[in-house]
């Protein structure tokens, strides 16, 4: 098994060696912007498991818009690292947690993958942020609750995912569970149909133009193709402004 070796062929026809031995590692030439864009646009959050079908890559431009929205000062280096945090997925998958927590080795291969052919290639440390953190587990929390919530078919078991979600959450941004659910007054029976004005009405964030586009979109299942274009959009956008901000402080040192 340790001699192990294999070459994974890849959309734009890298290939990509995968060895088990002591000072095997991965190359940042190997891992190329429009690999990560495809695996990224086809691979689907949850495995398919749920009643709409989101790609990867919509969950990182949704972290990207909960970060814009919540911290208007935040570095383009911040947002950038946000867009990518989740591009080792776009060759090894996404695995869903409650599966992950059985298999470290899974969680080691994606940090490795970071560490050693992505994050160096990129430019950005995978060594990640409170913020990318932050968002990450907040994007959860909006799918579920605007792109899967009103048409789940297992009410009583989301309704019990959001009390564990909202507990996990920040309070800077959601009242304490025991008060939102005093505060709901409508039965369980009907309690889908309310999740969008609920949630507008009592949390801190207001959903602004970019986020209200991005759940639609999530919610329309548009096709991996387009997420593919927006995701390579936005990732050129980031960068542009990135180059700009270095030549910038570039010129000041001068």
């Amino acid at each position: 098994m340790n001699d192990y070796k294999h070459q994974f062929e890849t959309y734009s026809g890298k290939m990509i060696t995968v060895g088990f031995q002591d000072g095997d590692s991965f190359q940042p030439e190997d891992f190329v912007l429009a690999d990560i864009a495809r695996g990224l646009a086809a691979q689907t959050r949850y495995n398919g498991q749920q009643e709409k079908l989101i790609p990867v890559a919509a969950h990182t431009l949704l972290c990207v818009a909960l970060a814009e929205e919540l911290y208007p000062n935040i570095s383009i280096e911040q947002l950038y690292e946000i867009l990518h945090h989740d591009d080792a997925e776009a060759y090894i998958g996404d695995m869903p947690k409650d599966f992950k927590l059985l298999c470290p080795q899974f969680e080691a291969l994606e940090k490795r993958i970071l560490k050693e052919g992505i994050c160096p290639g990129l430019g950005f440390s995978h060594q990640f942020s409170s913020i990318t953190k932050e968002v990450d587990n907040l994007a959860i929390l909006y799918e579920k609750i605007f792109v899967h919530g009103a048409k789940s078919k297992h009410s009583d078991r989301r309704v019990e995912g959001m009390i564990k979600l909202l507990n996990d959450v920040n309070d800077r941004y959601y009242t304490t569970v025991e008060s939102w659910l005093q505060n709901l007054d409508v039965e369980w029976g009907c309690f889908p149909n309310n999740w969008r004005q609920y949630i507008e009405t009592h949390t801190k964030i207001g959903l602004s133009e970019d986020l209200t586009k991005i759940l639609t979109e999530m919610e329309e299942e548009i096709s991996w193709k387009r997420w593919e274009r927006k995701w390579l959009n936005k990732h050129h956008q980031l960068e542009w402004k990135l180059d700009k901000s270095k030549a910038l402080r570039n010129d000041l040192r001068d």
